[in-house]
């Protein structure tokens, strides 16, 4: 009969039990007494973390500017943006005087021109390729029943005769042809020879007309070529009558 067998259970049993009390003892020692270098870790990892959170909040707070530093700052500005527009302002008020005191000067400088212009005796005429006269002397009226104010911005070729409207066409297309150099603006009319031509007057036949020796230059500063003449009676019979001239000069005005 098997008896034996229970017997060597028990003896399992024991070796267990005494294998499980012998280390139970290690394990609760290992539980209870943690390493101290482990804790030491710990602590100065604590440390360091606590340091460098003490470092971020120093560093935040050195670099946001207290809110009298942000008010300064803005005042600074805007007292500097004032100062700028104020200098600005005064220099472009500046320039403007400037300016206006040149325009002045310019104004000035082509009056005086003008009147040396309108004082001259001989007869001066600036007119275009199609025959507007620009600008007449004042002296129109010492040869002609025409005031200055009554030949501007009329067409010269209405106050010649068929031929010299001719002539005069083609000296001025020869001039225009003529090879120039480039700091050249002038050419001369006709080669700088006098031209013979015949002035209508008030009333005057058309055929006839009063003779007049035309002596001028091509002028290609303006936007468009123009040309600026002095005509001079051929003969004496040609000029007005002073006394004639002078009355027509007092209803004319000194100026257009």
């Amino acid at each position: 009969n098997p008896q034996p067998q229970p017997a060597a259970k028990p003896a399992s049993v024991s070796v267990s039990t005494e294998t499980s009390v012998a280390s139970a003892p290690s394990t609760k020692r290992a539980a209870s007494s943690p390493p101290k270098k482990r804790s030491s870790n710990s602590n100065s990892a604590a440390t360091i973390s606590s340091s460098g959170v003490a470092t971020m909040s120093t560093a935040t707070s050195t670099s946001r500017p207290s809110s009298k530093t942000m008010i300064a700052e803005w005042e600074d500005k805007k007292y500097a943006k004032r100062a700028a527009n104020r200098l600005s302002a005064h220099m472009s008020r500046k320039r403007k005087k400037m300016f206006v005191e040149d325009l002045k000067d310019e104004n000035m400088e082509l009056r005086r021109k003008e009147m040396i212009l309108r004082s001259i005796p001989d007869l001066i005429v600036v007119f275009d390729s199609s025959g507007s006269m620009s600008f007449v002397s004042q002296s129109a009226s010492r040869f002609l029943n025409y005031t200055s104010c009554e030949l501007e911005n009329t067409s010269f070729w209405d106050r010649l005769t068929e031929d010299s409207v001719r002539l005069i066409k083609s000296a001025f297309m020869d001039a225009l042809a003529v090879k120039r150099k480039p700091e050249d603006d002038t050419t001369p009319l006709a080669d700088g020879e006098p031209i013979s031509v015949r002035i209508i007057d008030k009333d005057d036949d058309k055929e006839k007309g009063l003779p007049f020796a035309l002596k001028g230059v091509v002028h290609f500063a303006a936007d468009s070529p123009e040309c600026v003449c002095t005509l001079c009676p051929e003969t004496p019979n040609a000029k007005r009558d002073m006394a004639h001239s002078n009355a027509i000069q007092v209803s004319d005005g000194s100026r257009c």
